[in-house]
């Protein structure tokens, strides 16, 4: 291995060896920012306050419905958040309501409703 370094470092590489390590150096470096992203994507949903719980749930959506399989932050921040919106909305439903008659009757048809589209 410490050749092969001092090789490189000495321009000792062939026309073909410079091309493939070209290559690898750029697939280190999309897998180095892909990396990242995943890593940003995951403090976000840290920071965004979900429960352990919660983030467990949004990181195996996002890899679940990752496109193409690849995990990107962007999808893995979309995910987190739409799960973040789901546990507000279901918060909101446990809440109790100071409804009464008819009312009550409407909120809890409401919740009915909200709970099918789930």
């Amino acid at each position: 291995m410490a050749t092969a370094l001092k090789l490189v470092e000495q321009g000792g590489l062939t026309i073909e060896e410079q091309g493939r390590l070209k290559a690898l150096e750029a697939t280190i470096e999309q897998g180095l920012k892909t990396f990242v992203e995943v890593g940003s994507a995951l403090l976000e949903i840290r920071d965004g306050r979900l429960s352990p719980e919660l983030q467990a749930e949004a990181w195996q959506q996002a890899v679940e419905t990752a496109p193409g399989g690849k995990v990107t932050a962007a999808h893995v921040a979309g995910v987190a958040r739409e799960v973040q919106r789901r546990d507000k909305v279901a918060q909101a439903a446990v809440q109790p309501q100071t409804l009464s008659g008819s009312g009550q009757a409407l909120a809890i048809l409401g919740d009915a409703r909200l709970a099918r589209r789930q």
